[in-house]
Parts: C-alpha cells; sequence; structure tokens
C-alpha cells in the first residue's frame, strides 16, 4: 500500500478502529516498514486523539442553561412565532402530495409525444385514404366524383 492512501487512512478510519480487517493488516504492514507513515500515527495518537479523549464533557453553568431554556420559552410563547409556525405547515406540501403532483407531470411529459404521434398518424391515415379513394375513382371513369363540386371535368388538372 502506498504512502498516500496510508495516511488517508490514518487520517480517516484507522485511528478510529473502523478499518476492515484486511486493510487493518495492510496499513499494520506499512507502518511497520516506513517511518515517516509511523511517524504521522504518532502524532495524530498523541497530539489529537490523546487530547480529545481525556477532555471531559463540558455541561455549561446553570445560568446558561437557564437562560436558553428562558428563551426556548419564549419562542414557543410568542403568538407571531406561533402563527408564523401554522402557515409554514399550512402551505409545507406534504410528501404524499408531491409525489402525487410529481406522477402526474410525469405522465404529462410522457404522454404528450405519444398522443401527438397517435393524432398524426390518425391524419395521416385519413389523408391516405381519401387520396386512394380519390384515384380509384379517377381509375373507374367516375363522373360522380366530380359533378358535387361543380367543376367541369377538363378544368380539374388545370
Amino acid at each position: 500500500m502506498k504512502c498516500d492512501k496510508v495516511k488517508e487512512l490514518l487520517l480517516t478510519d484507522y485511528i478510529d478502529g473502523e478499518l476492515d480487517p484486511e486493510t487493518l493488516e495492510e496499513v499494520t504492514n506499512h507502518l511497520k516498514e516506513c517511518a515517516s507513515c509511523r511517524e504521522l500515527e504518532q502524532e495524530l495518537r498523541g497530539g489529537v486523539v490523546k487530547p480529545l479523549r481525556e477532555s471531559g464533557i463540558e455541561q455549561p453553568s446553570e445560568a446558561v442553561w437557564l437562560n436558553i431554556k428562558g428563551r426556548i420559552e419564549e419562542e414557543t410563547e410568542n403568538p407571531l412565532v406561533e402563527a408564523l409556525r401554522k402557515v409554514r405547515e399550512t402551505l409545507t406540501f406534504r410528501r404524499p402530495a408531491l409525489a402525487i403532483v410529481s406522477a402526474v407531470a410525469l405522465l404529462l411529459i410522457v404522454s404528450a409525444p405519444i398522443a401527438k404521434y397517435y393524432y398524426d398518424r390518425n391524419a395521416a391515415e385519413t389523408y391516405l385514404e381519401e387520396q386512394i379513394s380519390f384515384f380509384d375513382a379517377l381509375n373507374n371513369d367516375s363522373e360522380w366524383l366530380y359533378e358535387d363540386i361543380g367543376i367541369p371535368d377538363e378544368n380539374i388538372f388545370l
């Protein structure tokens, strides 16, 4: 294992004891061979980890805690804060509503091109049927084809 990788692991999972056994063995073997990485490990344990572990949990003084508690109680008693909280809750979408709106929007987005395709296909089929019917009538020498629109046969192709 290379020094860069070992140094990264030393700063993260190695010191915390969160490495898997295989990686732990590789890092340990590297530390036996590499003085630079071994020195970094000792500095981390002595300068960072040890002071943090030896420091106790700091508790705020009674006066500070009472001040914090009083401010929290003031916020909950303030009618403006309560009104704003109710407005926010009223205007906030719930997850199911958001999911339904998203699903409908997605459905519309996906179905629009499909509907256009079927509409265009239907229009094209109708046009082709009209053309086939027209040319079929021309082949049969039907005189009724132009009679209802009032155009003499010789002017049709002009």
